[in-house]
């Protein structure tokens, strides 16, 4: 009785393949609701119509409400506790280092895509001894934006 041994290797290799494919897939499935967040947040500029959107809703919320409630909100009995050009100075000052920031990201993110962009090491999250911790530091870091973006729009809501 002969053990063909070459169906049990090739078996063995196959169930390592499926394996690595499948935790692949669950990365990359990690990879596109990151991808999907900074599209949300405005970040990812692949067509000229997203990038339209983007500038024009960063100045919209970035730039027009901001001025708007300092401009709105003052008063004036409030004299002391209130200085207005130097809040208006550092709402200048943040909005051009979020502009920068819009600026540097989104261009990064076109030039080299999220995985090239995301992973330092030269296999780009391909391998196995990485894969695991990528996944759940994406991970974290989803749910992070998640809680983010929603207590921002709780703040929103309240004002």
């Amino acid at each position: 009785m002969e053990v063909d041994e070459s169906s049990t290797e090739i078996s063995l290799i196959d169930t390592a393949a499926t394996q690595s494919s499948s935790e692949d897939v669950q990365l990359d499935k990690y990879l596109q609701r990151l991808e999907l967040f900074l599209r949300f947040f405005g970040f990812c500029h692949y067509s000229p119509l997203s990038f339209t959107l983007s500038w024009l809703s960063f100045l919209a919320i970035g730039l027009a409400v901001p001025f708007l409630i300092i401009e709105f909100s003052y008063c004036s009995d409030c004299e002391k506790y209130q200085i207005r050009v130097f809040e208006l100075e550092i709402f200048v000052c943040q909005s051009l280092l979020a502009a920068i920031s819009l600026l540097c990201i989104s261009h990064n993110l076109r030039k080299y895509g999220v995985r090239r962009l995301l992973f330092v090491d030269r296999y780009r999250g391909h391998m196995a001894q990485f894969r695991d911790l990528y996944i759940h530091k994406i991970h974290v870091s989803i749910q992070y934006l998640y809680y983010l973006s929603v207590l921002f729009s709780k703040f929103v809501i309240l004002l």
